[in-house]
């Protein structure tokens, strides 16, 4: 009798920890620039630096991010400079990859479709911002461009874990889009000589 009591329990025990199974996270895409035209410019070498440095603390998220923001700016570097032979040097540098989360304030829920709605909890905060410069032989700057892109959304209270990873993925692809248009129209305009 004790060891079917004892049997019973080892089988709940083994149905309660088949429920406890964490919910599946959803895979996302490496974002890539390869597919457009590249920029060939009159240098010797193309350096790509990634300058920023995560302070890994609140209120900075971007670490959680599915993908990191930097690196995916970086990316965007190494897939579209190309040095096309020159005495000078391109350094093309990302200088920020920050996400800041603003905790909302949500005691504005007494009207009258307060109580109908989801209040907004988080309020995320996407800045991504780089620089490209053509240095002479001497290491002198003798042209520079630089792109700035940012994005904000907010994010309902009962938001899930993978709700908000794909929010902080489209926020990534959106301010790339961004810095990607601006680097477009500033490189010809400020480096037209350096373009073959």
């Amino acid at each position: 009798m004790m060891i079917r009591k004892v049997l019973i329990l080892v089988a709940m025990l083994g149905v309660l920890g088949g429920c406890d199974t964490p919910p599946s996270r959803e895979p996302f895409p490496k974002l890539t620039y390869s597919y457009l035209p590249p920029f060939r410019l009159a240098v010797g070498q193309v350096s790509v630096v990634d300058q920023y440095h995560p302070p890994l603390s609140q209120p900075y998220i971007e670490q959680q991010f599915p993908i990191s923001p930097a690196e995916t700016a970086a990316q965007w570097g190494h897939d579209r400079l190309q040095a096309a032979g020159g005495s000078g040097t391109a350094v093309y540098t990302v200088l920020r990859g920050d996400a800041i989360d603003v905790h909302l304030n949500n005691d504005d829920s007494s009207g009258m479709f307060g109580q109908f709605t989801t209040p907004q909890s988080d309020r995320y905060d996407l800045t991504i911002a780089v620089k490209l410069e053509i240095l002479d032989p001497s290491g002198r700057v003798v042209a520079s461009v630089h792109a700035n892109a940012t994005q904000s959304h907010t994010v309902a209270a009962d938001a899930t874990l993978n709700d908000r990873e794909r929010l902080w993925f489209d926020m990534t692809e959106a301010t790339m889009k961004d810095l990607n248009s601006q680097l477009e129209k500033s490189i010809p305009l400020y480096l037209q000589a350096y373009l073959r």
